[in-house]
């Protein structure tokens, strides 16, 4: 959980700024909500695809058969994430992505746009 955490925030600080940048170099659009509501969404995506191969894999140790209290199918995080990589390739650890963005989206906007525009009113 703390390495899905250290990653999403690291990834969405930097894909917003940099988004954000972006957007405005691209657009010619100043600094304000509608840059704002763009680079987060765009951060948004960059987040779930970051995140969601943790969720997976937590997902799979969570749910599997445990006997004599250790689990049947896999050892830990890197035999779970070895054993999907292998036997499912990569494309399996972005199942259910849409939904992760659904969730994470809305999330990641609101508290960018929020946060921005609380910046503003106190700078």
């Amino acid at each position: 959980a703390v390495a899905r955490v250290g990653v999403g925030s690291a990834v969405q600080l930097s894909t917003y700024d940099t988004s954000k940048r972006a957007v405005m170099r691209a657009s010619g659009l100043r600094e304000g909500v509608l840059v704002h509501f763009i680079a987060a969404m765009t951060s948004g995506v960059a987040v779930s695809a970051a995140m969601n191969p943790f969720d997976v894999v937590s997902t799979r140790l969570y749910n599997q058969h445990v006997e004599n209290g250790r689990g049947v199918l896999y050892r830990g995080f890197v035999d779970c994430f070895g054993k999907i990589a292998r036997t499912e390739g990569l494309s399996a650890f972005y199942k259910g992505v849409t939904a992760a963005y659904l969730r994470t989206g809305p999330h990641t906007v609101l508290t960018l746009v929020f946060w921005e525009q609380l910046r503003k009113l106190l700078v």
